[in-house]
């Protein structure tokens, strides 16, 4: 089997971070896998495995004919196309019927409910995939109660990330130092997390680790730290790829988002042993909450946060036991094992279908 995973390109965002951890996935399960980006090259491409074949279409618009044909030649062979995001989903189905791609089935990977904004092309669109791939479970019910795409084609398959090739050691942390990491935009609610910091009192930092999504929003921030005379104590980091490398480096990691789907990084915290506190909001927080409900916080209000760390984060043995709990609730939920085999197995239900 041929799998080709599309998407326009792959900056550091969430539905970005499930192709390239499913592209390693697949291709470390021998199956022949190749990556097709829709512009040009971009943050996470090093992180693909080496041997993926990479194509970029260099699209100049949406209409590009060039891209479209080239695209037709880079898929005609393969079994499952698999596309994230509803505006690819829209660009690639265009593309097909223009171009006469037809020979390979279609897998949609439905990453944001959007219930809202599916305009009725979209949803025609979504009657002709083969099978649909929803990260959440309420996206699937709502999927199937709404005839948006047939019953039997619908698939629930929670995200994974790749574990770190290398064990990461927690021995030399740095006391009081905080990490947050989570895209510039306003749902992530990085003021509040500032806010829990000087609760804390003299000596924490914060380190807020990602890209700018809205513009706006960022030079907010940037100014309510300057006037609040934190630039000695809150850092903006920007450019890092591989959250592995720099995890061992902080003492725990919070998580204010105030909505969520994933959010992918709390796995990724899991997966290092890094201790956290995170809002109740999203399918891994909801995990959390029943193995591990002390590293869940329900509201917004900054002394509750506060109490957390200091019952549960500086408390050596139920941070131990908080840790230990994080790794088995990776083993029996999110490992890569159970996530290949599950996307297998949609993969052969598409490819059967007529």
């Amino acid at each position: 089997m041929k799998i080709a995973l599309l998407n326009d390109q792959l900056n550091a965002g969430g539905a970005e971070k499930v192709l390239v951890n499913m592209a390693n996935l697949l291709h470390h399960k021998g199956v022949q896998v190749i990556v097709v980006l829709f512009m040009s090259p971009s943050q996470l491409d090093a992180q693909l495995h080496p041997s993926i074949p990479v194509h970029y279409l260099h699209r100049k618009s949406k209409w590009h004919l060039g891209a479209m044909l080239a695209l037709r030649k880079l898929v005609h062979d393969c079994d499952i196309v698999h596309i994230h995001s509803r505006y690819n989903l829209r660009y690639f189905m265009v593309a097909r019927y223009l171009t006469g791609i037809f020979s390979c089935k279609v897998v949609f990977h439905e990453h944001l409910p959007g219930y809202e904004s599916l305009d009725r092309f979209t949803r025609f669109l979504l009657r002709q995939v083969d099978a649909y791939i929803a990260v959440l479970q309420p996206i699937c019910t709502w999927a199937a109660n709404n005839n948006i795409v047939r019953r039997e084609k619908i698939f629930f398959l929670p995200n994974v990330v790749n574990p770190p090739e290398v064990a990461i050691s927690r021995d030399q942390f740095t006391p009081k130092k905080i990490l947050l990491t989570a895209n510039f935009r306003a749902v992530k609610n990085h003021r509040f997390a500032i806010e829990i910091m000087r609760a804390l009192g003299n000596g924490y930092t914060l380190d807020l680790l990602g890209t700018i999504e809205e513009h706006q929003y960022f030079l907010q921030l940037q100014s309510f730290i300057q006037q609040k005379d934190l630039g000695h104590r809150v850092r903006i980091i920007q450019g890092v790829t591989n959250i592995y490398d720099i995890l061992h480096q902080y003492h725990f990691a919070l998580h204010t988002a105030t909505k969520e789907t994933g959010p992918l990084v709390l796995l990724e915290y899991m997966h290092a042993g890094l201790p956290f506190l995170t809002y109740n909001t999203g399918d891994v927080a909801e995990k959390i909450q029943g193995s591990i409900p002390e590293m869940v916080v329900h509201s917004f209000e900054v002394k509750e946060w506060v109490q957390r760390v200091e019952q549960v984060i500086l408390h050596p043995k139920r941070m131990k036991h908080a840790v230990q709990q994080c790794t088995k609730l990776i083993a029996d939920n999110y490992s890569e094992t159970v996530y290949g085999d599950k996307l297998e197995k949609i993969y052969a239900f598409a490819v059967q279908r007529k």
